[in-house]
């Protein structure tokens, strides 16, 4: 049996440019790899092979649900191995086309998991450089991983040295990288972006022989993707474009913006997907009706106070109905009603007949029951008021000018009752709940994103939980949640 150090070689996985992938097992710990043979490093200057070194060494450092883990970094007889953790699964090639026809959703999702790997990487000072179809592996439970972070490095040394690449393919590799310029986290946008448009087309966005791929990446630009799947979302289309723009400059300048932008349409296109068909034969009144109840449904639920207060502002007005006409009133006299109520709508009393009794004890004692109603009706008003304000214990003598208005007539007048109009109670409940969304996403962005980035998904979690009780509604919240228990399940798996 072949060995490297003291790695057994078992099988060959598969063979690139930059090396050999093999599955071996290291007796010490009984575990097997999958161990990353490099080409023979002869040719490469000591100072060559002490920059290899520092990347792949920064390399290592690497901790992230959606990167490979390097478990091991060694040289043998001027063969440099790289030992990361055996992953099952299969390489995105693979992938796509043994598994079932994935959604344009479900392909965003996998491209952005790669983005948040490289965020964490990229974060650390670390670039790939060699991002490629067969460096992403999916795994059993359909999670993105990078593979090979290093052998950027090193095929870019080799290049500078002038050592020719036997079956190099640079048709995933950034203008500048053609250039022979210096690449970094922006050169793996590049390639992401290239990766994306083929996974959503089918087709690769250079089309050209393969002497000239290299031209065509630095100056051609690809068709538009709509062109190949008409499903494809306008705004997708912009972000991939901007992806492979050829300044560096002018790309997403982090992968975390990309990723972000992935994930939010990929969520907008299942929200689309999982909307009621619309009936091509519903008439234009029916849908506006449909279209009416829906916008107006989440807003019920904010609407309750004002509603209540509504209601009770409108059984105030009945006193006016039942007090007697002012002509009907011996002295005192009783001034008239002021012009903005109008007296037209309000019943006269029936005019007392001869054969009763005691007409005017009647009427008193009418009048009395009527002022005795607007009085407890009042009441009840100035009361809601003050529960349903901020303040709601405050003392009578404190009562807002609102209800000092109202008692004061009815006292004093009892033939002007003043229409009860109370607008600016009901709106203190939405004035006081509208901050709460600013601070949720405040949480969220400053201090969950953090802990998430440093592998704190415990706390990240318990954040997420608090957001979640005071905004069960937050959809940022809740697309943290599961990204969270994601990663702790991968986390738990490498474990």
């Amino acid at each position: 049996m072949k060995t490297i150090g003291k790695y057994q070689i078992a099988q060959e996985i598969s063979r690139s440019a930059a090396g050999v992938t093999c599955r071996a097992r290291d007796p010490f710990r009984n575990r097997e790899y999958a161990l990353k043979i490099l080409s023979p490093l002869a040719a490469i200057s000591a100072a060559f092979k002490d920059q290899l070194y520092r990347d792949l060494a920064n390399s290592w450092e690497l901790v992230h649900p959606h990167l490979a883990m390097i478990q091991d970094i060694g040289e043998v007889e001027s063969i440099v191995y790289i030992a990361t953790e055996l992953l099952p699964g299969l390489a995105l090639p693979s992938f796509l086309t043994s598994a079932e026809l994935l959604s344009i959703a479900e392909r965003l999702t996998l491209i952005a998991e790669v983005c948040e790997g490289l965020a964490c990487a990229h974060s650390q000072g670390v670039a790939h450089g060699n991002l490629k179809p067969n460096n992403i592996f999916v795994t059993d439970r359909r999670k993105a991983v990078v593979l090979d972070f290093g052998t950027g490095s090193w095929q870019q040394l080799l290049i500078a040295s002038g050592v020719r690449l036997n079956g190099l393919l640079p048709n995933y590799l950034a203008p500048e990288q053609i250039l022979g310029e210096s690449f970094d986290g922006r050169s793996d946008i590049f390639s992401t972006g290239v990766l994306l448009y083929e996974i959503l087309t089918g087709q690769y966005p250079f089309q050209a022989a393969a002497g000239v791929i290299p031209r065509e990446i630095v100056h051609a630009q690809p068709q538009p993707l709509r062109q190949w799947n008409a499903e494809i979302p306008e705004e997708l289309e912009q972000v991939v474009f901007r992806a492979l723009r050829k300044d560096p400059r002018e790309r997403f300048q982090t992968a975390e913006e990309f990723a972000a932008n992935l994930h939010r349409i990929a969520e907008q296109m299942r929200r689309e997907a999982m909307a009621p068909p619309v009936d091509p034969q519903a008439t234009p009144a029916e849908s506006a009706d449909v279209a009416s109840v829906d916008v107006a449904a989440p807003a019920l639920e904010l609407a309750t106070p004002i509603a209540e207060t509504a209601v009770t502002a409108e059984v105030v007005q009945p006193p006016p109905v039942v007090e007697p006409a002012p002509a009907a009133f011996a002295p005192p006299p009783v001034p008239p009603a002021p012009p903005q109520y109008p007296t037209a709508a309000v019943p006269q009393a029936r005019p007392a007949t001869p054969a009763r009794t005691n007409p005017r004890k009647r009427r008193m004692i009418t009048f009395a029951l009527g002022a005795a109603m607007a009085l407890s009706m009042v009441g009840v008003i100035v009361v809601r008021q003050n529960m349903a304000a901020p303040g709601g214990s405050q003392k009578p003598a404190e009562q807002t000018p609102a209800a000092k208005q109202i008692a004061a007539p009815v006292v004093g007048e009892a033939a002007k009752p003043t229409p009860f109009v109370a607008p600016a109670a009901p709106a203190q409940p939405v004035a006081q709940e509208a901050p709460a969304q600013p601070a949720a996403e405040q949480i969220l962005r400053t201090q969950v994103r953090p802990l998430w980035e440093a592998g704190k998904y415990a706390e990240a979690m318990r954040l997420v939980d608090e957001v979640l009780v005071s905004n069960p509604a937050s959809a940022e919240a809740r697309g943290w949640q599961r990204r969270i228990r994601a990663a702790q399940e991968a986390e738990a798996d490498i474990k």
